[in-house]
């Protein structure tokens, strides 16, 4: 009868342990099949199943999100400056101490000294010793200093094969070069012009302070026409405007602020006519003229091609 009954006890225990959700060898519970495949998780927060377990709690769906754009500057905070967003068309507005270009305004022009002690553009003729011819520039025109930024020269009637063009000579280092050497010049007479900077002049232009245009030409005994002209850059301090070229400024300059302008005068120039350079004027020279051109002085292509043209840049 005992032994019945412990038949029973067993039978008991073995029915339990074939429950729906098994034994496992320790007496836990045993991880079933977890919903849609994937594994079940023992002590999550999921709903109750259909036989009290526990069903894994599903993914939340996630959304896509959009990246934060970045915090505009408050009022207060200046942009970054980037030089590539400006606009090549667009300029600052000029401080005061800025140079301002006034073009090609005509005057004031250079004043020069020529051998007949007349200001002006005719090269004497003197035979094999008429080159170089070598002009004095020098400062009577405005009370206060003038640069001279740079000068370049142009050949206009290049001459023949045999007799070429007027040659501006960029490097002389000459001061009393030509028909100068008769009136030795002091320390303020500068080779060149080039970057010089002319004060006013006080006394005579041989005394200085003046700088120097020299021009070479070969075959300088010809009777063939050569003529040419130079440009001038100018600049200037204005102070008032009181005279050109500072007259010609909207704004009031001063003393505490002054403005430095800067112009193209008119061109300079001149003329070797040869023997009957005596029968030329000044007036006709300054205008690249020889009044008599004989049909030797036309130039052609190809001597145009080869004449001189040089410019200075400043010295300094």
């Amino acid at each position: 009868m005992l032994r019945l009954r412990q038949w029973q006890l067993l039978a008991v225990a073995l029915l339990a342990c074939l429950a729906p959700l098994g034994c496992g060898s320790s007496g836990h519970t045993a991880a079933g099949p977890a919903v849609g495949g994937g594994s079940a998780t023992t002590g999550g927060g999921g709903a109750p199943g259909p036989n009290g377990s526990s069903a894994p709690a599903l993914p939340t769906p996630t959304t896509a999100t959009e990246p934060t754009a970045p915090a505009l500057p408050t009022p207060s905070t200046l942009p970054t400056y980037k030089p590539s967003t400006v606009s090549r068309t667009t300029k600052p507005t000029p401080r005061a101490s800025a140079v301002i270009s006034l073009g090609n305004i005509g005057s004031p022009t250079v004043d020069s000294r020529h051998p007949n002690g007349s200001a002006g553009h005719m090269i004497p003729w003197s035979g094999p010793s008429s080159s170089p011819h070598c002009i004095l520039i020098y400062n009577a025109s405005l009370p206060q200093a003038v640069t001279i930024v740079s000068v370049s020269f142009h050949v206009d009637l290049a001459g023949s094969s045999d007799a070429g063009p007027l040659q501006f000579a960029v490097d002389n280092s000459d001061p009393n070069c030509g028909w100068l050497h008769a009136f030795p010049g002091p320390s303020s007479r500068a080779p060149t012009c080039g970057g010089q900077t002319l004060p006013p002049l006080t006394g005579s232009p041989l005394s200085g302070p003046a700088c120097v245009l020299r021009l070479d030409f070969p075959a300088p005994d010809s009777n063939v026409d050569r003529t040419g002209h130079f440009n001038f850059i100018f600049q200037t301090q204005c102070v008032d405007r009181s005279v050109a070229p500072c007259s010609l400024l909207t704004d009031q300059p001063t003393v505490a602020h002054p403005v430095t302008v800067r112009w193209s005068p008119s061109s300079f120039y001149v003329a070797a006519c040869g023997r009957d350079a005596f029968q030329e004027t000044d007036a006709d020279a300054a205008q690249g003229k020889c009044l008599d051109q004989p049909s030797s002085a036309s130039a052609s292509p190809s001597s145009l091609v080869a004449s001189s043209s040089a410019a200075l840049s400043p010295s300094s």
